[in-house]
């Protein structure tokens, strides 16, 4: 169970729930954007398809970089935060960088199966800037860039594949406003969070940050109600009460 746990805690599962709000959200733009009406788009994210396959990359990608970040992280969490899983004993770090690399692997491995060009391109895209991400972080404050860039593509992957044919002309549609939202908002966040670890080499205030990311969800709501899209804006907005109760279980940060 300890080691259950230590994993959850790890892939920071209590903000997933905001990984699949931007992935439903973007799936349904993107579907609308090939000249569906809301309610087909809505009944596209229930249809089997290898489409399907498209809204699992971010949520893998996401689980797989927020592993790797504690594996680089592990020693200073070992003098910052001991109670993790790397420093606490509970996980190897060999083992995290196994996993860790192994979700980035196989969220490839689903893109490729999508045998869209576009989603296969943004997959890779998308690994590549978490690596970065994770590896150099800690040089520098700017390394945020990456991580909205990440929260970006979390949407405009499920976009691409949903819109098939019309992928291409999203860049020039409103639908980019979605991604861009998303990007904005991870760059505030991120500056908020380390001008707070930079004061007191902690979060000085863990439950308003835990209510910003589960605003992730609301935005997708916002973006859903914009485009009429009535029951993933439910979704979406069930999926921010869901990050909120799961913070409360299974810290976020």
């Amino acid at each position: 169970m300890k080691a259950c746990k230590a994993w959850l805690e790890l892939a920071r599962i209590s903000n997933l729930p905001t990984v699949i709000s931007n992935v439903i959200a973007g799936a349904v733009v993107g579907a609308i954007c090939f000249h569906l009406t809301a309610a087909e788009a809505t009944n596209a994210l229930f249809t089997p398809s290898l489409a399907w396959l498209s809204l699992s990359i971010p949520c893998i990608v996401y689980s797989a970089g927020m592993m790797l970040n504690d594996a680089c992280d592990a020693n200073i969490d070992a003098k910052e935060r001991p109670h993790r899983p790397i420093p606490s004993a509970r996980v190897t770090r060999t083992t995290v960088f196994v996993v860790g690399f192994a979700l980035l692997a196989l969220a490839i491995a689903l893109a490729l199966l999508t045998r869209s060009p576009h989603v296969l391109n943004a997959t890779i895209a998308l690994v590549i800037i978490v690596l970065l991400y994770d590896f150099l972080h800690a040089l520098h404050w700017s390394s945020v860039i990456l991580l909205a860039i990440a929260r970006a593509l979390a949407s405009l992957i499920p976009m691409l594949a949903f819109a098939q044919s019309e992928s291409s002309s999203i860049f020039t549609s409103a639908a980019i406003a979605l991604p861009i939202a998303l990007a904005a908002w991870t760059l505030a966040l991120s500056i908020l969070a380390r001008t707070e670890v930079s004061a007191t080499r902690m979060l000085a205030q863990p439950r308003t940050i835990g209510w910003l990311i589960a605003c992730f969800a609301l935005i997708d709501m916002t973006a859903m109600r914009i485009v009429s899209a009535w029951i993933p804006a439910v979704l979406c907005a069930a999926l921010f009460f869901l990050t909120r109760a799961s913070q409360r279980v299974i810290a976020g940060s």
